[in-house]
């Protein structure tokens, strides 16, 4: 149901409110990499609480995203590009 809010055209913004062990994590990086293929020219953001689980975001989304050269990392800033479509 997550991701499938993320593939409506307009929608830009999605806020989900579970408890714990609901698989958040999961579902939030799965619907952004699916987003950011879907979406040339987008910007997705992570937005945590800490930087740590930030960078949990980070890892699954590297693990989801095709390896380089469709996609660029940055470790340092936490960032994935894909230059191919801009995003």
């Amino acid at each position: 149901m997550i991701m499938q809010a993320f593939m409506h055209k307009g929608v830009e913004e999605i806020w989900v409110a579970c408890g714990t062990k609901f698989g958040k994590t999961l579902a939030a990086a799965t619907a952004q990499s699916l987003g950011v293929i879907s979406k040339p020219k987008s910007i997705f953001r992570w937005v945590a609480p800490i930087y740590t689980q930030s960078k949990i975001g980070y890892a699954y989304c590297r693990q989801i995203l095709p390896p380089g050269p469709h996609t660029k990392l940055n470790s340092s800033s936490l960032e994935i590009t894909i230059p191919s479509i801009d995003s």
